[in-house]
């Protein structure tokens, strides 16, 4: 009579396993192994659990960031005048330090109702030496959407799976520091979505609304040293002399002692 078979049976086990001769069927931690003699070992791994979407990527400004009301009012305006059959662009410049990303969080965090589905962030590195290629920042805003999907490298192709990710969503993007239009084109959005771009360099897309930086802020907009919270560390002291200063002011046109 031929030997039975052991029955089949569940193992969980978290340490070495060795194997002897038995032919068995046995689960190690969510892996089943196929045991059909002491040379064969067959392991069947179970699947990875799928990525989830990164879709709300957006952070909120600095504490310390205050002023430049009219500026966020404007871009809010014209970044909710989308539709089912149009998009908004709208576009921040200054120069570098004068704190164009922070407006443009300042003005995301007050969007973020009016784009519910994503709110992206594709940093363009375009005042570096490298800056980001159209491609890479397409693949980039696809990836959020699905974080392994295997992407073409054509900038057609991508353009048309971006497109199709966003269509029919209320999506907020911003592209921060960007370093011209060619840059940019390729991330128009579809109808109903919103794209927000920050550039030291002027430039203009079909239908971006431009808020210009360079002008000083009014004198509302004058604070003291003693305001500035623990971002100043050790300098707090040498900075809270009685001297004012403008922030997000252009300091080619002026100069504070700190001496």
């Amino acid at each position: 009579m031929a030997d039975e078979q052991p029955p089949e049976r569940n193992v969980n086990i978290e340490s070495t396993v060795n194997v002897g001769t038995a032919t068995d069927q046995t689960t190690v931690s969510g892996t089943n192994v196929s045991v059909g003699s002491a040379r064969e070992v067959h392991v069947h791994s179970a699947p990875a659990a799928p990525l989830q979407p990164a879709l709300h990527q957006l952070r909120a400004p600095v504490g310390d960031f205050v002023g430049r009301e009219q500026e966020i009012a404007k871009l809010v305006q014209a970044l909710t005048k989308t539709s089912s059959a149009t998009a908004a662009i709208s576009g921040v410049r200054g120069m570098g330090g004068i704190g164009k990303t922070e407006l443009a969080y300042a003005a995301a965090q007050r969007l973020a109702g009016h784009f519910p589905d994503a709110q992206l962030l594709i940093e363009l590195r375009g005042a570096s030496a490298n800056p980001l290629t159209p491609e890479a920042a397409l693949q980039t805003a696809i990836r959020a959407f699905e974080r392994k999907v295997k992407l073409p490298g054509d900038l057609g192709q991508l353009q048309a799976l971006y497109r199709d990710k966003l269509t029919g969503k209320k999506v907020l993007i911003l592209a921060d520091d960007a370093k011209d239009a060619a840059q940019v084109r390729p991330l128009l959005p579809p109808a109903g979505c919103a794209l927000l771009v920050t550039s030291r360099n002027r430039f203009s897309l079909p239908g971006m609304a431009t808020v210009d930086l360079g002008t000083l802020p009014k004198e509302s907009e004058w604070r003291n040293p003693l305001q500035i919270p623990h971002r100043a560390g050790s300098q707090s002291k040498r900075l809270a002399r009685p001297v004012l200063f403008r922030q997000d002011a252009d300091f080619e046109q002026f100069a504070v002692a700190y001496k």
